[in-house]
């Protein structure tokens, strides 16, 4: 039985085996040329969200996840290029290009942990704001500009078709502290009952 014990949430979706190669090839360029470390706990992954949370409540947020994935389809996912969030520290990622179905999915994430997460005023509470596969992160301004030049005109196109989403968890204060899998949550396409269906 669950207590009100905090954890670091993060919702994923895992690339096929051929996408995670070439990622995992990726990173292991970046800490050969430029000594940047990934985050344990996870295999390459497209973020939905993270948060941090109560036990209490995990058992109530993966039942309404699972009405939200038991309407969404199987999404086409298709990577092209290279870009970076600038923030204390920089981030490189692989662009995710849009779909609306992935975008609804997002939304409806969304609408959910803002309910349940006080109004989604959690500090730690991170929705995905725009679609991506992380190659590094915690980068400093220094090994940016050095690494960007590089990286900005590299060519990468690949596509999956994702048919579930990981809810994962961990005890916080270290990204080197691995991750544990408590849900799969499939897409299973089913259409609504009707307009009067709810998500939560």
């Amino acid at each position: 039985m669950l207590d009100g014990t905090i954890y670091e949430y993060l919702a994923i979706i895992s690339p096929e085996d051929a996408v995670q190669t070439d990622i995992q090839e990726m990173k292991r360029s970046c800490k050969k040329h430029y000594g940047w470390k990934s985050e344990a706990g996870t295999k390459p992954h497209l973020t939905l969200f993270s948060y941090l949370g109560n036990a209490e409540i995990e058992s109530m947020l993966i039942k309404n996840f699972e009405q939200i994935t038991s309407h969404t389809p199987t999404i086409d996912i298709r990577l092209s290029g290279f870009d970076y969030f600038a923030g204390q520290s920089y981030t490189i990622y692989i662009k995710v290009e849009e779909d609306p179905v992935l975008s609804g999915l997002l939304i409806n994430l969304k609408k959910v942990l803002s309910k349940w997460l006080k109004g989604g005023k959690n500090p730690a509470y991170r929705p995905s704001t725009k679609a991506h596969l992380t190659i590094a992160k915690g980068i400093s301004r220094h090994d940016f500009e050095k690494a960007w030049p590089a990286w900005k005109n590299k060519v990468y196109q690949s596509a999956f078709q994702a048919r579930s989403m990981l809810l994962l968890r961990r005890v916080p204060g270290s990204m080197y502290r691995r991750f544990d899998r408590i849900a799969e949550l499939v897409f299973q396409g089913k259409p609504m009952e009707s307009a009067q269906t709810k998500l939560f």
